[in-house]
């Protein structure tokens, strides 16, 4: 499997669930839809302003990627999308299988690699949630 291809499987998740769980972190809050979307919407420009339209298509289960707006509205609402164990662990070997690609062997090597990792999360703001 191509890695674009792995990925593109690996951002697929249980849409019915994720949009449960928002409608109850909605009804938790005492939020509707459209407060949601004003509230992330602070700060943001017009091209990037996230629609009531697509925060109950969320709350739908009517998407198929936690990618871009989708990762924002759950992000906001505190809400985890992890993968099931089995793809979890072809994660892992994927990762793995690119380490062994490009790490000559060495500590200073295994540490450069370690710390390329680590600047591209914090570019991203993502944060691991793996051991250790």
């Amino acid at each position: 499997m191509r890695v674009c291809d792995y990925v593109s499987h690996m951002t697929r998740i249980d849409s019915q669930r994720i949009g449960r769980e928002l409608k109850e972190w909605l009804e938790r809050n005492d939020m509707t839809e459209q407060a949601l979307a004003q509230e992330i919407n602070r700060g943001r420009t017009a091209k990037r302003r996230l629609s009531q339209s697509w925060v109950s298509r969320i709350c739908s289960g009517k998407f198929k990627r936690v990618a871009g707006q989708t990762e924002v509205v759950l992000k906001y609402a505190g809400i985890r999308v992890s993968l099931s164990p089995e793809d979890s662990s072809k994660a892992a070997d994927l990762i793995n299988e690119a380490v062994r690609e490009v790490w000559d062997g060495s500590e200073s090597g295994a540490e450069l690699i370690a710390n390329l990792l680590r600047s591209a999360a914090a570019l991203s703001g993502r944060r691991g949630v793996g051991p250790g």
